[in-house]
């Protein structure tokens, strides 16, 4: 079964690249102040913090989905939780036409039970054609309900996001079939399917070795 955390890594990538995020990044108003808060995020997060909610008081769509990011669990020490800011931010950033806010607006609402919001956030987003929403759209309806009948309604849109290769979506469609959700016939193609997965997984995992090997023998030469 491949890794959760390096599918959620996959994942996050492939839906950065199938969204608008580098059009959205290439308007932003002040993308030098963006940077700067960005490169002091980490030894000054209070400051930086500052700085994105005054971007986005200004419009940075970028600064909008990043100061949500803050408001849910506080972040730490740099703001108290506060889920009234984070809906406004998500919100905000997502009606300004950012891809990655519809996700994560439906992500905020969904884990506060808010399921009906979630949906008709995702469902503008399959209307759009946005393929991570079709895949977000069948995740929360499963959720919801784990049942056959659930599972067959949401069988067309995990076809559609694993087709155009959403990574989730190809392992929530194997593994829905070879659990024989959607009926016994489809058990074996979810086998062939998982396999590949895996198989996928590996070769990924035996590149990233060959590229790290390949880097500490650069590394080590250069030192010698």
């Amino acid at each position: 079964m491949p890794n959760c955390d390096d599918m959620s890594e996959k994942a996050d990538a492939w839906e950065r690249v199938h969204s608008n995020y580098a059009e959205i990044w290439d308007n932003e108003p002040d993308p030098d102040r963006l940077r700067q808060a960005y490169a002091i995020a980490e030894a000054e997060p209070e400051n930086a913090f500052q700085m994105y909610r005054n971007l986005a008081d200004s419009g940075s769509i970028t600064s909008m989905i990043t100061v949500a990011w803050y408001y849910p669990w506080g972040n730490g020490k740099v703001v108290p939780p506060d889920d009234d800011q984070a809906y406004y931010w998500y919100k905000r950033a997502w009606a300004a036409g950012s891809w990655l806010a519809t996700r994560d607006y439906a992500r905020f609402v969904a884990n506060r039970g808010n399921f009906a919001e979630c949906e008709d956030v995702l469902k503008m987003g399959v209307e759009k054609d946005w393929t991570p929403a079709f895949y977000w759209l069948a995740h929360y309806r499963l959720k919801q309900s784990n049942s056959l009948k659930a599972h067959r309604e949401v069988k067309p849109l995990l076809e559609t996001a694993a087709e155009r290769g959403h990574p989730w979506a190809q392992l929530l469609l194997a593994r829905s079939m070879m659990r024989g959700k959607f009926g016994v016939r489809e058990i074996p193609r979810g086998m062939k399917l998982m396999r590949e997965q895996v198989a996928n997984c590996v070769a990924e995992l035996n590149a990233r070795d060959k590229s790290d090997h390949a880097v500490l023998a650069e590394t080590e030469t250069k030192a010698a």
